[in-house]
């Protein structure tokens, strides 16, 4: 009632100026149109709190706003709901990785115990939805490599043991790679260049030995941890729906291994490299 109201003044200001002085007139329906959009603003916060299960747009004089998306961000920043929807991208994260990548977002609203209408007043469309949790799956695993280089020894060991926390993580990490397509390359490259910052830190701590191509070690390393870890899935039959499952097995069929090869190298001399060096310098003289 306050609204029409309101829009009923604006509007009969506006376009009377017998009403106002004409300079005047434009002043008063500026100014109470700008109160107008304020309190609008508050009406739309109030019912984005609890949104209706047929839909999170809200009905102003009976007519459901026709915008929609302008009307998501502005209550997102408002409202300051950024917890929320973290806790529903999580659960997006989840179900992702248990049903794979052809989830709906009922499924995924299902799963996370809320109405997909929810879902789509956070997160505007399912496309949207997938790339946030892309960006957030691999800032977890930034997070997990960063850790690893504070603590000591002892400490990185026992992160095994808190490894079946990851397995969402995991699991929707390696249906990414598994899947391939654009987002897919995009990840990767991003893990690439992550994993870069990490072994030039290390090499600076003393940790990780230097090496004579920084930038194609660590596209390697990337290449074959995530194949290797599809092929080890494969291997021993693993279910990528099966986080925990899934991290617990290959880090007990591969933890010791991987450790012996990387701290002791696999060939006993270097003259395999050596000569591969040798016939470099050549073919750049020639």
């Amino acid at each position: 009632m306050v609204l029409e109201i309101m829009m009923a003044v604006s509007l009969v200001v506006g376009s009377y100026p017998w009403v106002l002085p004409g300079w005047l007139s434009l002043v008063v329906a500026s100014a109470v149109g700008c109160w107008g959009v304020l309190v609008t603003l508050r009406y739309w916060r109030k019912t984005a709190v609890a949104p209706r299960p047929k839909s999170s747009v809200p009905v102003i004089f009976g007519v459901r706003t026709a915008l929609p998306g302008l009307y998501r961000r502005i209550v997102g920043v408002m409202s300051g709901d950024l917890s929320a929807r973290d806790r529903l991208r999580d659960a997006a994260i989840e179900s992702f990785a248990r049903r794979g990548f052809g989830a709906t977002v009922r499924e995924i609203a299902a799963d996370a115990g809320v109405t997909a209408g929810l879902i789509t007043h956070h997160f505007g469309s399912r496309a949207r939805l997938r790339t946030e949790c892309d960006t957030e799956v691999l800032r977890r695993i930034q997070a997990i490599n960063e850790d690893g280089l504070r603590r000591s020894p002892e400490q990185q060991l026992a992160m095994i043991g808190e490894i079946d926390a990851q397995g969402s993580t995991m699991s929707y990490a390696l249906r990414l790679v598994r899947d391939g397509g654009p987002a897919s390359r995009d990840f990767l490259e991003r893990m690439v260049a992550d994993s870069l910052g990490y072994l030039e830190a290390a090499v600076a701590a003393g940790v990780v030995k230097p090496s004579r191509d920084a930038a194609t070690r660590a596209r390697y390393l990337v290449a074959t941890q995530f194949g290797g870890l599809l092929l080890y899935a494969e291997l021993l039959g693993l279910d990528l729906a099966d986080g925990p499952a899934l991290v617990r097995r290959i880090a007990a069929e591969t933890a010791f291994t991987a450790l012996e090869l990387y701290t002791n190298g696999l060939l006993a001399n270097r003259s395999l490299l050596d000569q591969y060096l040798a016939n470099q310098e050549e073919e750049t003289v020639t």
